[in-house]
């Protein structure tokens, strides 16, 4: 595999470089050097485009008949087998022992609509976004930003490759420039209607159908002026950088996620391919006052309702993974841990174990989308209920955005604190929610979405645009 080493920049910074008006750039970054090694990656101009739209799967404009699932499991395994074996040939002693796990391979995100494909009786409302409801990347180099050494290097599959993304990046790029008004055009449901919904979900729970339902509402926003996509990315993400941000530019649009729930990560290790997941469930906001900030974290791990919604969650995904995994590897590796962010505390849980022999990350992803956090359980049922209360698609919004590289490794987000905006520049969705179970309280569920809401709007400068 050949590498080039570049003067360093700041990832932001080359996301900047590249031309805004090209599709199908997108970047992986974050604020916790935990996630990813310290690495940072750009991708653009992908040699291969797999789309998911109107039913139908898009390859280089193609149709094809078959899943979408199933088309991106042979879309990324002929990339894998075309490029497996580059790494052997890389420059030794480059990356030590510190590899990037990302350094060729496809990218993208999947949109939760693409969920009823997998399950067609929990088949729900079209997303209303001009996006895709899946888009996916084959990348032949990636840049990769080791922001702990700050050192630049861009991989790929061969030396041609690597010079049309050094040239990509070699502009002077754009300036941030400061965002125009920004207003808040309404939501699709009002404080009662939310509340009607929680209390319609706790009437299926007293009936048997679900133990908990993820409800959320929609916010639409307008801009006055066209805002740029690394603009809003910078503003939502500057206060507080959480652990999965990214931007993805498309035709169609540009998706711009500060997400702190990672959905999975798989990795080659010397005992096999580990995957881990991490469901978020129960949250606080946060206090300016310490004092009460403490007592507000150890409110949320204290309290029973928080977390028997943050065990049943977890022991679906532990069910979950135990369909693609050996048996008796899945494990629970820590449960109901308090991880704070900016706006909000979170309960977070951790499961993982081994993929069985064959399976590879797409099977991962086919096996747990769409993740049961952002559903309730049981999963089928749960997103039966959220089709028929919510009555409009998510699209992005909970859905899930990653990577794949070709040596296997993969790491995906679940797609929640994330913003749509649309191809005109100016129209933009966010959407924030949360589990019920019997003992939700509706005025407080509606309280705790506009506390998750103010990690979107208060850099928008709308922190005050539900009279928080």
């Amino acid at each position: 595999m050949p590498i080039v080493e570049l003067p360093w920049i700041p990832p932001r910074d080359a996301f900047r470089r590249l031309d805004m008006r090209a599709p199908n750039v997108f970047l992986f970054d974050s604020g916790d050097k935990a996630v990813t090694d310290g690495w940072a990656f750009l991708v653009a101009e992908p040699s291969r485009l797999l789309e998911y739209r109107g039913g139908k799967v898009l390859i280089d404009g193609q149709t094809s008949d078959v899943p979408p699932l199933t088309a991106l499991r042979t879309f990324q395994r002929s990339a894998h087998s075309r490029n497996a074996d580059q790494r052997k040939n890389a420059v030794p002693d480059t990356f030590g022992d510190r590899w990037p796990p990302f350094c060729s391979g496809i990218a993208g995100f999947v949109g939760y609509e693409v969920g009823g494909a997998l399950e067609p009786g929990a088949t729900g409302p079209q997303s209303p976004h001009e996006l895709p409801d899946m888009v996916f990347g084959d990348f032949d180099a990636v840049a990769a930003f080791d922001k702990d050494a700050k050192r630049l290097f861009i991989t790929g599959r061969d030396r041609a490759a690597i010079e049309r993304h050094q040239a990509r990046m070699s502009s002077l790029g754009t300036s941030r420039t400061p965002l125009p008004k920004i207003a808040l055009q309404g939501t699709n449901f009002s404080e009662q209607s939310y509340c009607d919904a929680v209390t319609e979900v706790r009437r299926r729970i007293l009936l048997g159908e679900v133990y908990q339902v993820n409800i959320s509402q929609q916010i639409y926003l307008q801009s006055e002026n066209i805002v740029h996509d690394g603009d809003l990315f910078d503003a939502i993400t500057e206060q507080s950088s959480s652990k999965f941000c990214a931007v993805l530019r498309t035709q169609d649009g540009s998706i711009i996620s500060n997400s702190p729930e990672r959905f999975f990560r798989l990795r080659n290790t010397a005992s096999g391919r580990q995957i881990i997941t991490d469901p978020i469930k129960g949250t606080r906001p946060r206090h300016p006052d310490p004092v009460a900030d403490k007592a507000a974290a150890r409110e949320l791990i204290e309290d029973p309702k928080e977390r028997a919604e943050n065990i049943m969650i977890t022991d679906l995904l532990r069910n979950d993974l135990s369909k693609i995994c050996n048996d008796t590897s899945v494990k629970e590796d820590y449960i109901c841990k308090v991880k704070s962010y900016s706006n909000v505390h979170h309960l977070v849980s951790r499961i993982s174990g081994y993929l069985g022999e064959g399976a590879g990350a797409i099977d991962a992803l086919a096996g747990l989308f769409p993740c049961g956090s952002i559903t309730g359980a049981p999963k089928i049922a749960a997103m039966q209920a959220i089709a028929s209360i919510e009555g409009v698609g998510r699209g992005p919004y909970c859905g899930a955005i990653g990577y794949v590289d070709d040596g296997g490794d993969a790491e995906f987000s679940v797609a929640i604190r994330t913003l749509v905006l649309n191809a005109d520049g100016k129209r933009m969705t966010t959407a924030v929610g949360g589990g019920v179970t019997y003992k939700s309280v509706p005025q407080l569920e509606y309280q705790e979405s506009l506390a998750k809401a103010q990690g979107i709007l208060g850099p928008l400068r709308l922190g005050n645009a539900f009279g928080a």
